[in-house]
């Protein structure tokens, strides 16, 4: 079992399990990573996970995960999904520990500064987004799970 040290700044969604073990004070986040990754153990369906990690902050979008900060983020109307995101990063993840190791990445990168109530106060807000793509003979279906805190 691979052992990994998270950093914790909101314990309510990100609350990382330890060890790889779900904990009583795991969050929603993990909660629902390691519930996807058991359905789609279970499955025979070929599937692909894809994630992404997008701050914004004072009317601005940051890429979490981006290599490259000069890289402008932009919304883009889409007729099939609504609005999406021109230019931000998806990473290819194969597991749950794949998954909490590229969240733990991009909350390294995310704001953060001392308020009166909040030593680790965040001045944004994050969506952390799941995108899943599933095959068999009979299906070609995706869908995506928009985790924001």
């Amino acid at each position: 079992m691979i052992v990994q040290k998270f950093k914790v700044l909101r314990p309510i969604m990100i609350g990382m399990p330890v060890e790889g073990v779900i904990l009583d004070n795991s969050g929603v986040i993990p909660r629902s990573v390691q519930h996807i990754f058991r359905h789609l153990d279970e499955c025979s369906s070929d599937y692909n996970v894809k994630v992404s990690h997008l701050e914004i902050y004072n009317e601005s979008m940051v890429d979490l995960l981006g290599n490259s900060d000069s890289e402008r983020l932009r919304l883009v109307p889409d007729e099939r999904n609504g609005t999406n995101v021109m230019n931000l990063e998806e990473v290819v993840v194969h597991s749950a520990a794949e998954i909490f190791t590229v969240l733990s990445r991009g909350q390294e990168r995310r704001r953060v500064a001392e308020t009166k109530c909040n030593k680790y106060s965040s001045r944004s807000h994050c969506i952390f987004t799941i995108t899943i793509h599933m095959k068999d003979y009979k299906y070609d279906i995706s869908g995506y799970l928009c985790l924001l805190y």
